[in-house]
């Protein structure tokens, strides 16, 4: 598990609570996804301070950040995001994502042009139904929301080994470090936070051409249940955006760096290569 040196950021009105590699390297923000929290990044992270100054943080409501209280939706996270970065005094840091993550820092990108200077987003939380589709698609969303809250809070009612041996059983390909980090996540995260993220939904298509940075898209298959992002929504992104480049990883899902974390490596690492 990661043993980096641990702070604080105030972020109007909250703490969030960050972990970070330092050194005198190019700085890199991690931004993980709903209900998993810094060190959902454990593995990719320790790849990663070998080249770079690393920091997760704790999104509110999930790890050691402060509870949400009243807001937690996409601007505020675009906010909490730049707190850390102005904060810390991380010079144009390049930003990976997952998920929430990725379409948090999608927004950032495209509302600051100079925060950045590359990014990766694996499977970010684009969603754009057809207007017509929007009413369905809320309810359904609305469902599915409901569900995962209740699977959720059985979960963290439940004994840790007992929660170990359920997650080892619906994920029997991830790795012993991604099973207890995700689970770490689940039993530290805020309820409330799933019933918040619900109810928001921000189109990302007018958002790729405002981004002036490099950006990969790291993506799971198209048949695997849980993949947000479609080959045919990358494509849709890099026709929109000439920086914005993908790959599809076979035999991932929404989790494509606990699916193969090998090939997400021998995509993610050459690309921020270039970056530093």
């Amino acid at each position: 598990m990661i043993e980096w040196p641990q702070g604080e950021v105030r972020a109007d009105g909250a703490t969030l609570r960050y972990f970070r590699s330092g050194g005198q390297l190019p700085p890199l923000v991690l931004v993980h996804g709903l209900t998993d929290h810094a060190l959902y990044f454990t593995r990719v992270a320790e790849w990663l301070a070998e080249q770079w100054d690393v920091v997760a943080y704790d999104a509110r409501g999930h790890g050691a950040s402060s509870r949400i209280t009243d807001r937690f939706d996409e601007a505020t996270r675009v906010a909490d995001l730049v707190s850390v970065i102005d904060t810390l005094a991380l010079d144009r840091p390049a930003l990976i994502g997952h998920s929430m993550g990725g379409g948090t820092i999608t927004l950032a990108l495209a509302t600051h042009p100079d925060l950045g200077r590359g990014a990766v987003l694996e499977d970010p939380n684009w969603w754009e139904p057809p207007p017509e589709q929007l009413e369905l698609w809320l309810k359904l969303r609305g469902e599915h929301f409901a569900g995962w809250k209740e699977w959720l809070a059985a979960l963290q009612r439940s004994t840790r080994p007992d929660a170990l041996a359920q997650r080892r059983t619906e994920e029997p390909t991830w790795s012993p470090v991604d099973l207890e980090t995700s689970l770490d996540g689940r039993f530290a995260v805020q309820l409330d936070a799933l019933d918040h993220f619900c109810a928001e939904h921000t189109p990302w298509e007018p958002l790729l051409p405002r981004i002036t940075c490099p950006t990969l898209v790291l993506i799971g298959a198209d048949d695997r249940s849980g993949t947000v992002v479609s080959r045919a929504d990358a494509e849709t992104a890099a026709r929109l955006n000439p920086l914005v480049e993908w790959v599809q990883i076979a035999g991932a899902g929404h989790h494509v760096k606990y699916d193969r974390f090998e090939q997400y490596l021998d995509a993610a690492l050459p690309f921020l290569a270039t970056l530093s």
